[in-house]
């Protein structure tokens, strides 16, 4: 435990996790907002839903069977419901 204490204090006290703390929060959140985390492929096209579209899509596809209607970008599709858990798994 005092190797961790050592790696996080500085001589006057200071705690880095404290100071590190706020900008790790920060840069987690730009990162789940990003395309890396809520992205899919249809039709060689890139897609990005929101945290909250995915939520409620992912709510209704485990309500339903047979097809779905998305919206994604201009478009319309109908999906097989399986297909679109897939998307958002």
């Amino acid at each position: 435990m005092s190797v961790w204490k050592e790696l996080f204090e500085r001589k006057d006290g200071v705690c880095y996790f404290k100071l590190m703390l706020p900008v790790l929060e920060a840069a987690i959140k730009a990162y789940d907002k990003s395309s890396n985390v809520d992205s899919f492929y249809y039709n060689d096209k890139e897609y990005w839903l929101d945290k909250a579209t995915r939520v409620g899509l992912q709510n209704l596809a485990n309500c339903s069977t047979g097809n779905m209607s998305l919206v994604l970008g201009s478009e319309i599709i109908e999906l097989p419901v399986d297909k679109v858990k897939e998307f958002l798994a």
